[in-house]
C-alpha cells in the first residue's frame, strides 16, 4: 500500500532519497504476482546473517503483494532427475524462485539442472 508523502518532507520536497523504497518493492511484487508460473515463490539464501535479513525482509515485501512465499537455505534446495525438477524440503517442485546468491556459483555449482530448467521456471535474482 502506497503511503502519501508528508507535506514539506525534507529540502526537496519532489524527490525521494530511496524513502519510498519499501513501497515500490511491494508494487513491482504485486507485478510480477499474476505471471508466476507456481506459488508459492521460494526464497533462497545462504545460511549467513546478512543473506537470511536481507531474503527474509524480501521476503516480507512478496507476502504483502499477495505472494505466498517460502524460504530454502541454497544447500537445501533438491534436485530430481527423474522429474528434471528442483524440489523443496518436501519434494514439492520448484517453480518459482528468488536466489539471493550470484548466477556465476549456481552454474558452477549445478549447471546441467539450471540450464535445463531455465525456461521451465522462474528465475528471479536482484541486480
Amino acid at each position: 500500500m502506497r503511503r502519501p508523502k508528508p507535506e514539506g518532507c525534507g529540502s526537496f520536497p519532489s524527490k525521494d532519497q530511496f524513502n519510498s523504497i519499501h513501497e515500490k518493492l511491494v508494487d513491482k511484487w504485486t507485478d510480477l504476482r499474476a505471471h508466476l508460473r507456481g506459488k508459492p515463490l521460494y526464497f533462497a539464501s545462504m545460511r549467513d546473517e546478512d543473506d537470511l535479513m536481507t531474503v527474509s525482509y524480501l521476503r516480507d515485501t512478496a507476502q504483502l503483494a499477495g505472494i505466498p512465499t517460502a524460504h530454502l537455505f541454497i544447500r537445501d534446495i533438491g534436485w530430481n532427475q527423474q522429474t528434471g525438477t528442483f524440489r523443496d524440503l518436501e519434494d514439492k517442485p520448484i517453480a518459482s524462485l528468488f536466489a539471493l546468491y550470484p548466477w556465476e556459483w549456481l552454474l558452477r555449482d549445478m549447471p546441467e539442472p539450471i540450464l535445463s530448467t531455465y525456461s521451465q521456471m522462474d528465475w528471479i535474482e536482484p541486480i
